[in-house]
């Protein structure tokens, strides 16, 4: 699969208008389901999203559009980018475009997305094993879900933005 890095430089070179934002957000997510005190079902998600999102120059102003996919391939590059600057043409002049904000760096660009996966939950679920064990001899049954996500957002533009940031997150539910 195409790195994040390596699609926002891509469609930003292919992008023939006056700027481009591109967001490229990789998310992972690991989880876990049980029902009556047992694991029914684990598993693994990953997907990846990208915006490209144009600014054109046109007559009175500056017009704006976006386009968003998920999980594209190299051969589909130039398309997006051209989508994008036609969804700005169409969408006509914005009453609100402002100065974007050019040559910023922020996070470290260069590193993978940080994924989650099985390995998250290594000392979770022995001590849910144990809650299994505690309800069943009580009689009580568990239902429930428990998810760990990870997600990296990149963000760059043909005026030298390079943003990045990553946002862990879980979530349990038992009932």
């Amino acid at each position: 699969m195409i790195s994040p890095q390596e699609l926002i430089e891509r469609i930003t070179a292919a992008a023939d208008y006056d700027d481009c934002i591109v967001i490229v957000e990789a998310k992972t997510q690991a989880n876990l389901r049980w029902a009556s005190s047992t694991l029914t079902t684990n598993g693994v998600i990953a997907e990846q999203t990208v915006t490209v999102i144009a600014f054109v120059a046109i007559d009175g102003g500056m017009a704006t559009g976006s386009v968003s996919r998920t999980n594209i391939s190299l051969e589909e590059i130039p398309g997006i980018a051209r989508e994008a600057g036609v969804m700005a043409r169409a969408a006509g002049k914005a009453e609100d475009a402002a100065q974007l904000l050019r040559d910023t760096s922020f996070g470290d660009w260069n590193a993978p997305h940080l994924a989650t996966g099985p390995d998250v939950f290594v000392k979770f679920a022995p001590s849910l094993g144990e809650v299994f064990q505690k309800s069943k001899s009580d009689a009580i049954e568990l239902f429930g879900y428990a998810e760990h996500n990870h997600e990296t957002t990149w963000i760059g533009s043909k005026g030298g933005l390079r943003l990045r940031h990553d946002q862990p997150s879980g979530r349990l539910e038992m009932t």
